[in-house]
């Protein structure tokens, strides 16, 4: 009986030192592999122009626990959510990413961090083609972005088609979502209940939502003027 117990405990030695050993050589990644794999990430799942990914390692041994230097991401669009943004730069320095959903699941994961760095910017007409292709009650929606407000008009079917403008300003309640916050609703002039105004805001927010983009850009600050939308963190 011992005899058998101790050939059974030497083949799950065995299973499990074959099954660390094939786990580490998974995870044995360069750090120019990572690179490729977070670029093909970004353009599996976004349209982008002129991506550029790189990847600045420390040593071979931190690297292989996916702790690198700097990791940093730059485009001239990328097309999140139907919306089209412009001068995007993504950055974090002393970054870890998880490698075993790198490796398995081919997902950007950031666990750790030291600082990151984000700016992005949309504008008016690239905004705007992009609410064409939101489905709502509201027919020809327009917005315009002017002196740190967002005013949106169109034609709502309440009724009778009416005229509808919204004004109000964008948060980012959990840093990740943009969502439009109105100051004032109304409807030919006459303020828009809050159960239709509810339902107006549940079909345009969010705008944008950062939260599964690699390395977890935080909006920090959300600047409007002359026609562009800037977000920085």
């Amino acid at each position: 009986m011992a005899t058998l117990l101790t050939r059974r405990t030497r083949v799950l030695l065995t299973l499990t030192g074959a099954l660390l050993v094939v786990t580490s050589l998974a995870w044995a990644l360069t750090s120019d592999q990572v690179c490729t794999r977070i670029r093909n990430k970004i353009n599996q799942k976004w349209q982008t122009t002129s991506l550029k990914v790189a990847v600045s390692p420390y040593n071979a041994t931190e690297t292989s626990k996916g702790r690198f230097s700097a990791i940093n991401v730059a485009a001239s669009s990328v097309l999140i959510d139907g919306i089209k943004l412009t001068g995007v730069k993504i950055s974090a320095s002393d970054v870890t990413l998880d490698l075993n959903q790198l490796v398995r699941s081919n997902q950007v994961v950031t666990t750790k961090r030291k600082t990151g760095h984000f700016v992005a910017r949309v504008s008016q007409s690239d905004l705007n083609k992009a609410l064409t292709h939101k489905k709502n009650t509201i027919q020809n929606l327009q917005v315009v972005l002017a002196n740190g407000t967002l005013t949106f008009t169109g034609t709502y079917k309440f009724g009778l088609g009416a005229n509808l403008k919204l004004e109000g300003r964008l948060e980012t309640p959990d840093h990740y979502k943009v969502n439009f916050v109105p100051t004032r609703a109304s409807v030919n002039g006459i303020p828009l209940p809050a159960g239709p105004l509810k339902i107006v805001l549940q079909r345009i927010n969010p705008l944008l939502d950062f939260k599964k983009v690699p390395l977890n850009p935080r909006i920090e600050k959300i600047i409007i003027s002359g026609g562009l939308l800037t977000m920085s963190g």
